[in-house]
């Protein structure tokens, strides 16, 4: 499943933190944007212009791997390997990557309505080219795709017979309870020892899993990364994450607030918010088998 992006790119390189480094970490968060994000934002775009979901995030990760920086021995560029006369064509920078997506989805477009929607003949299109499928339409009837190339019958193959879902159909949401009411307000989870000891991306997941249980955005607070102060909760750093552990991360938040007796022990150091994740807290102290609470106070989150 596509990953979908907390912040979008241009928040993220016009943050002081990213101007701030230098341009071969830049590059480097960059490539670790779009690899993570890409498939989910060319999903979105994609949409919105009326192709099915489940195609383009796929495609464009047969075409790049994800790598915003690919080029191709034949000149192809970017995250959809646009060409140089296919990227003038629609009007946008293929070095630019969210303009790269766009090309790359104006062009699978018009494939799908020159091939009256047919998913195998359009991708067949946008990887050997309409001129070629038409050949091989013309040579081979229904078994057209035998007379393409060997990497054009493996790209139709890969890509032909996807599960897609409608572009205008939305999922039904079915009917879900109401979420439980937080035992704790989020500050007092983000300001406890246990959860300014865990790395940005675990900070992520508790919180997200925070959101996702209890129904209600975290109150913003004011934090400070390398020097930079913001105001929102410690994972809307995003760029000391991105560039991960091998460069120096600094993280400052106010004076813990006066919590409640034995708080942090049902807080169970944090595991219990990544509970049902599948994915353990490294390093953080198990809960007591039967911590002792006031009767008005849950005995976990």
């Amino acid at each position: 499943m596509a990953t979908t992006p907390p912040f979008s790119w241009d928040e993220v390189q016009n943050s002081p933190e990213f101007q701030n480094e230098s341009p071969q970490v830049r590059r480097q968060v960059m490539g670790r944007y779009w690899k993570t994000y890409a498939p989910a934002i060319a999903e979105s775009l994609a949409v919105e212009k009326g192709i099915p979901g489940g195609l383009v995030g796929p495609l464009l990760m047969r075409e790049s791997s994800g790598d915003p920086f690919a080029l191709s021995s034949a000149g192809a560029i970017g995250l959809m390997q646009l060409m140089p006369a296919t990227a003038q064509k629609w009007k946008v920078d293929p070095t630019n990557p969210q303009q790269n997506i766009i090309g790359g989805i104006s062009e699978l477009k018009e494939q799908l309505d020159a091939f009256g929607g047919n998913v195998p003949k359009a991708v067949g299109a946008y990887h050997s080219g309409a001129g070629n499928v038409q050949d091989a339409i013309k040579a081979g009837g229904e078994q057209w795709v035998s007379h393409l190339g060997p990497q054009g019958q493996a790209y139709v193959q890969a890509l032909g017979n996807l599960p897609l879902t409608s572009a205008s159909m939305s999922p039904i949401q079915p009917a879900l309870p109401p979420p439980e009411p937080p035992p704790y307000p989020w500050e007092q989870v983000a300001q406890s020892k246990e959860f300014q000891k865990e790395t940005p991306e675990q900070q992520a997941k508790i919180r997200a899993n925070y959101v996702a249980r209890y129904g209600t955005e975290p109150t913003p607070m004011t934090v400070k990364i390398g020097g930079f102060s913001r105001t929102g909760v410690p994972q809307l750093q995003v760029v000391p994450a991105l560039i991960g552990p091998t460069v120096e991360q600094q993280f400052s938040a106010p004076s813990p607030v006066e919590q409640p007796p034995n708080l942090l022990q049902a807080m169970g150091a944090i595991g219990a918010l990544l509970q049902g994740m599948g994915q353990p807290t490294p390093g953080a102290p198990q809960p007591p088998q039967q911590p002792t609470l006031p009767p008005s106070q849950p005995t976990s989150l």
